[in-house]
Order: structure tokens, then C-alpha cells, then sequence
């Protein structure tokens, strides 16, 4: 397989929901903006971006890649913000929730199991900005 080359190619509709939670991401974004400051916020940011420009072209495995770094840093960002404020159990918790199910979603994408993979990646978003929200709260 070529770096170029995705598992499958999504359906327009799947694009379109992962593609339409990252506004989870942006208001995730503006709300630690709102709460700390811009530095903070950073990780979050450029993943957004990132994400949005994966999405409107999932066959891209550089901005994958990209994608994953700024997924990774804002996860880490989180939990070590959620650590000074005493809200780590939680956040942790969520945190390997939400890679339990990345894991998940990859399992299935590579067994082709599209809608299942959508799914799993469905949650992710949600449980990794509940987590945001809960650590910057």
C-alpha cells in the first residue's frame, strides 16, 4: 500500500459527519480560549484545522499524519491541564475511553467495516471534548 492510499475510500455521507463533528473540536477550541488563553488553546486549534483539512480529502495520509501529531499533543495538553486542577481521574478515564475506541474505530476501518469504523470515530469525538470541557471547566 502506498503512503498515498487510504484503506477505502468513505462514503460522502461518513465524510461528511466526521467532517461536521469537528465543529466539536472548534467549540472545544473557543472554549478553552474563553477559559485560559491563547497558548493554551493551540493544540486544540491546529488540531481542528488539521482535521478539517483531512477530512475534506480522507486519502491523504500526510495530513494524517499531521492530524495525529496535533490529536496527540492536545490530548496531552488536556490531561496535564486536568492534573493542576485536580480533575485527572475523570479526564484520564475518558482519555483511554476514547482511545479504546479510536482502536476500535482503526480495527474496523481495516477490516472494511466502514460504518462500524464511523461509529467508533463518532465517539471518539464525543468523549474526547467532553473531556476537554470537564479539564478546563
Amino acid at each position: 500500500m502506498r503512503i498515498t492510499e487510504s484503506y477505502f475510500s468513505y462514503k460522502s455521507h461518513n465524510k461528511m459527519l466526521i467532517y461536521n463533528l469537528n465543529s466539536l473540536n472548534v467549540f472545544g477550541t473557543l472554549y478553552i480560549f474563553y477559559k485560559c488563553d491563547l497558548l493554551h488553546c493551540l493544540p486544540n486549534m491546529l488540531m481542528s484545522i488539521t482535521t478539517a483539512l483531512f477530512w475534506e480529502n480522507p486519502k491523504n495520509n500526510y495530513i494524517r499524519k499531521y492530524d495525529y501529531i496535533f490529536v496527540i499533543l492536545s490530548i496531552i495538553s488536556a490531561n496535564m491541564y486536568s492534573v493542576t486542577k485536580q480533575r485527572d481521574h475523570i479526564v484520564c478515564s475518558l482519555t483511554l475511553c476514547t482511545m479504546f475506541l479510536f482502536v476500535y474505530s482503526d480495527y474496523f476501518k481495516k477490516k472494511k467495516h466502514e460504518t462500524k469504523s464511523i461509529i467508533c470515530h463518532s465517539f471518539t469525538y464525543l468523549l474526547g471534548n467532553i473531556g476537554v470541557l470537564i479539564a478546563y471547566s
